[in-house]
């Protein structure tokens, strides 16, 4: 684990010191308030067969934050404001590579993090902005280096998504998509692994949590809790998964939409 965290460490300052210095650099506080509500969509594996509610984004008039993987079945709906991109995989570029996302590209600033793959970054042609993930003490040198606005990221692009809904001004943020378990153990991506995999009830049945996603549900009602503290509601729309507490509203996408 250590040495996976070294690794990781030393490729987020190299794509740092890429994106620095060849990449016009705006942080996502430049970016105007929010004056309505904010729906964060992501595309987690158990939620797949509930995005034929994503029909009721046509008559939505609030501000959407886009999780990168999600943008291409957002995109046939409503074009949202925002798509977000944390993780460093080379990966990621292929949620951007699609005729249809390259179209509307020009209407979608996009946020990455100063750590983010330069190719994900470079592939897209609309506005870019970006922001200094928490990195210990490191993430104040990168801010002041890059003059960006440091951010939580909770481990995942989904949390992101909420940490900047709540900084520009949101007193309302609906989730769509975050379940944060599988339907089935196979399709964790930690099988070999499955000692430490648990079975989780939600209030729409019960799924499977390996270790990765327990921490990031756990972080997210953090983000959650305290957001509340501070006057935000939030609604889980999804209608399935386990992102739920007595500090998460519930209802359909449907309902969230007519409300807001």
């Amino acid at each position: 684990i250590d040495y996976f965290e070294v690794e990781r460490l030393i490729t987020w300052l190299q794509n740092y010191e890429v994106i620095r210095s060849t990449i016009s650099v705006t942080s996502v506080d430049k970016l105007p308030p929010i004056t309505g509500s904010a729906l964060i969509i992501d595309k987690s594996m158990a939620s797949t067969s509930y995005f034929k509610q994503l029909d009721a984004l046509k008559n939505y008039t609030g501000t959407i934050f886009c999780c990168d993987r999600a943008l291409y079945s957002v995109i046939s709906q409503r074009i949202p404001e925002y798509v977000l991109n944390v993780d460093i995989s080379p990966l990621c570029w292929s949620f951007f590579d699609h005729v249809d996302v390259k179209k509307v590209m020009p209407k979608i600033k996009a946020v990455f993090p100063v750590t983010a793959n330069p190719l994900t970054v470079r592939l897209w042609a609309g506005p870019r902005y970006f922001f200094t993930p928490t990195m210990g003490a490191l993430s104040k040198t990168l801010a002041i280096d890059t003059q960006t606005m440091i951010l939580p990221t909770g481990g995942q692009v989904a949390s992101t998504a909420y940490a900047l809904a709540y900084n520009l001004g949101a007193k309302t943020i609906g989730l769509f998509g975050l379940t944060h378990c599988y339907d089935d153990m196979a399709e964790s991506e930690y099988p070999l692994h499955s000692q430490f995999h648990s079975r989780v009830k939600g209030p729409y049945g019960t799924g499977w949590q390996d270790p990765v996603y327990k921490f990031y549900n756990n972080e997210y009602l953090q983000f959650i809790a305290f957001a509340k503290k501070h006057g935000v509601k939030t609604v889980n729309t999804t209608k399935a998964g386990v992102l739920y507490s007595r500090d998460v509203e519930n209802m359909s996408l449907e309902e969230f939409v007519k409300n807001e």
